[in-house]
């Protein structure tokens, strides 16, 4: 199921520097996995040799909780 995210609200939640930075992450095939499982999107990526789950929940509101770990 495709997860109903727009490029807006990624900006809204985490700014223009953080979806760059996602972007990027991408685009050098570091995120290895993605599922969205309502409410959960989740992904699993690779930073410095490093693995890390990450996860948001979708609000109802249309916001988003984060659950990513620190890096």
């Amino acid at each position: 199921m495709k997860p109903p995210i727009t490029q807006k609200m990624l900006i809204n939640w985490g700014g223009e520097q953080v979806l760059k930075e996602a972007q990027a992450l991408v685009d050098r095939g570091n995120v290895t996995e993605a599922n969205y499982e309502p409410p959960f999107y989740q992904r699993h990526h690779s930073v410095n040799n490093r693995s890390f789950n990450t996860s948001l929940k979708l609000l109802p509101d249309g916001n988003a909780e984060s659950h990513c770990p620190a890096m």
